[in-house]
């Protein structure tokens, strides 16, 4: 992995990022005026990537992550094998 970051913390990190952009792309179209949708819509994209990081970087000091890619592995591996 890139940095020594796990993989349960990359998928986080890309499922907060789809998120926001889907709630930032959504707010973007509902005012009727076009320059606040898209003032509302960068807000809210810039305000939900920067919460969502935090989050996961919260939760790397409070969870194990590469414990929780291990139970993952055995999971899957329970599954599949």
């Amino acid at each position: 992995m890139p940095l020594g970051y796990s993989v349960t913390e990359i998928v986080l990190l890309y499922l907060f990022v789809v998120l926001s952009f889907v709630s930032a792309c959504w707010l973007a179209r509902v005012p009727r005026n076009a320059g606040i949708g898209i003032a509302l819509g960068v807000v809210l994209g810039i305000s939900t990537l920067t919460a969502t990081s935090a989050l996961v970087g919260f939760l790397h000091n409070v969870l194990p992550f590469g414990q929780v890619d291990f139970w993952f592995a055995n999971l899957l591996s329970g599954i599949f094998g």
